[in-house]
């Protein structure tokens, strides 16, 4: 039916179809994402994958604002808490050098909550910010 590559870029349009619609409410806010991509480790159905998730926010974001992630019904999200994401960011405008972001399951100060509900992954600010 489908080769490989054709499932791959269907899978990309899926993801970067998600990322817009989830992101459209922050589009007004933040101006437009000028880059959003999803690097899957493992592609295959029912095997774990890594995700590398990389997008802009020309204008960054503020203290007290949500990061939500929508994966599609088909991705088993049922054990991801904090410990499982990683969240880099560049202040340098180039994306050439990235720091971590300190996060936990719960907002407070600088440190982002993660919390998963059912096939949504948010990520909160307390009063941590994302440069420009």
């Amino acid at each position: 039916m489908f080769n490989k590559k054709c499932k791959k870029y269907i899978g990309g349009l899926l993801v970067y179809a998600v990322l817009q619609l989830t992101f459209f409410p922050y589009l007004a806010m933040a101006g437009n994402i000028t880059t959003v991509s999803d690097v899957m480790t493992r592609e295959k159905t029912s095997t774990a994958s890594n995700h590398t998730i990389q997008f802009i926010v020309p204008l960054g974001s503020s203290g007290g604002e949500e990061i939500s992630l929508t994966f599609p019904a088909g991705f088993t999200m049922n054990s991801i808490d904090y410990l499982d994401v990683d969240v880099a960011v560049s202040a340098a405008g180039s994306c050439a050098t990235f720091s971590d972001l300190t996060l936990a399951g719960i907002a407070a100060g600088a440190t982002w909550g993660v919390a998963l509900s059912g096939q949504v992954l948010t990520l909160t600010s307390a009063s941590g910010t994302i440069s420009a």
